[in-house]
């Protein structure tokens, strides 16, 4: 059984979102906006005031970079993760690799379609 997964708080393109990775154990954690530690790790939020909106495909792409660190932490993979809740995780030398899951975007021409509002 995977002691870790994916959760997701509010949905793209609208309000708050909230992107994390979390061990199943964590049940207040598994109810609760932010309470991230040793049993719970950001991937990405729009907290504040601001909430402000991404791009659909960026919040794609966080989600990609979520399932993988659940992979990792499931196989017992490193990852670079701070020292938080007086736990260390053991650190890999890098998450580059997760980073080139990402497929190559052109930046300016989502830019464009960021502000064309599309």
């Amino acid at each position: 059984m995977n002691k870790w997964k994916v959760q997701v708080f509010g949905k793209k393109n609208s309000g708050s979102w909230e992107v994390s990775v979390i061990h199943v154990d964590n049940d207040h954690g598994q109810r609760s906006w932010g309470w991230f530690g040793h049993n719970k790790f950001l991937i990405s939020h729009n907290g504040g005031p601001c909430k402000w909106a991404i791009p659909g495909y960026v919040f794609d792409q966080q989600l990609v970079i979520a399932e993988e660190v659940a992979r990792r932490l499931n196989c017992g993979e490193s990852i670079d993760a701070p020292k938080v809740g007086g736990d260390i995780l053991p650190a890999s030398d890098s998450m580059k690799d997760i980073y080139d899951l990402m497929p190559k975007i052109d930046t300016a021409k989502y830019a464009k379609l960021f502000l064309d509002g599309k």
